[in-house]
């Protein structure tokens, strides 16, 4: 998704196009907020909410 906003954007010349290229960048944005949650709930479900222990 990354690739097509920055192969596309330069070459984009109606609002409909920019605007695709938006949406395209909003859903990796939400993809991104997506996995770094559920990979928040992993960690915490792995460690059962206990904080990590000083050396």
């Amino acid at each position: 998704m990354a690739t097509v906003i920055a192969n596309e954007y330069a070459e984009a010349v109606g609002d409909m196009h920019l605007s695709a290229l938006t949406e395209i960048g909003l859903a990796l944005f939400v993809v991104t907020i997506i996995v770094n949650a559920l990979a928040q709930v992993m960690i915490w479900a792995v460690t059962r909410g206990t904080p990590a222990q000083a050396r």
